[in-house]
């Protein structure tokens, strides 16, 4: 389970395309680390860079759509807001909690997930509206 930096997350806007990058490249090290084992220290640190990671990121997003006006700013507010909710739940969960197979595989699912599904999709609308609407950022 590992993803790879591809242009079809590219929104178009450096600052955020950045900021993909960089998860994308932070989440598939940890993959590896995980392969070799010590998976309790890994997922720590993954999901502590995560907290910090979506608080800037997402503010980032937040800041941008406002700018642009984008139409569908709730529903993309709405999912940040679930995300960090998830992430802090499970770093609650690992750090109270022995450290199950299950939790593991649950996390790694969770952050690839969101990958996929949020700047695969949800931040791809964003660079449509943006190209639509022949918006300079």
């Amino acid at each position: 389970m590992s993803i790879e930096w591809n242009a079809r997350y590219a929104i178009g806007v450096p600052q955020i395309d950045e900021q993909h990058k960089e998860l994308i490249e932070k989440f598939s090290n940890y993959m590896k680390v995980c392969a070799k084992g010590n998976q309790q220290d890994e997922i720590v640190k993954m999901l502590t860079f995560l907290e910090k990671y979506v608080e800037k990121h997402f503010n980032d997003e937040e800041e941008l759509q406002t700018q642009i006006k984008y139409p569908k700013f709730q529903q993309h507010l709405n999912a940040h807001m679930e995300y960090k909710a998830k992430i802090k739940k499970l770093k609650t969960e690992i750090e109270n909690e022995h450290l199950s197979i299950t939790t593991i595989i649950t996390t790694n699912k969770e952050i690839l997930r969101w990958i996929i599904n949020h700047i695969g999709k949800m931040d791809n609308e964003i660079a449509e509206y943006i190209k639509q609407n022949n918006i300079k950022v």
